[in-house]
């Protein structure tokens, strides 16, 4: 899926963090990889399968980039991030169990930074340094946990 794409279904996008902290309401939060992963399962429980997704620039990486996360993963995990799409504008992913697990793992590591969208009630989950997320909501009001 691209951006637009995703922006198209309601999905909080921006390139860049600052963006985010000057439009939307947002909370930082330290989670350890089971909590964020609890967490992540919950909001993609809430918003439905089918509108929950995660950003991976895995298949962007260097050859040498990608052996180094590919070590931090079981044989499992490196074929499912190795099977991803490389279309020069897919980037957004469904978030299944397999890339749930993922991209919690890699965030803990500081490996490779993974953001979480949901689109039925928008919030994005942006994964950062030191088991840091922050939580993006609409600048609204509208409470969405």
């Amino acid at each position: 899926m691209t951006t637009e794409e995703l922006k198209k279904r309601g999905g909080l996008y921006f390139e860049r963090i600052q963006e985010g902290l000057d439009t939307c309401s947002w909370e930082q939060m330290y989670l350890s990889p089971r909590m964020a992963m609890e967490y992540l399962r919950k909001l993609r429980e809430k918003n439905g399968p089918e509108n929950s997704f995660a950003d991976c620039y895995y298949p962007y990486l260097e050859e040498e980039s990608k052996e180094k996360v590919r070590q931090a993963l079981t044989g499992e995990e490196a074929a499912y991030l190795d099977g991803l799409g490389s279309g020069k504008e897919d980037l957004i992913f469904p978030l299944d169990d397999m890339l749930l697990a993922i991209g919690t793992k890699l965030n803990d590591r500081e490996l490779l930074f993974f953001t979480f969208y949901f689109t039925k009630d928008p919030v994005t989950v942006w994964g950062n340094y030191k088991q840091e997320y922050i939580c993006f909501r609409p600048a609204d009001g509208t409470e969405t946990s």
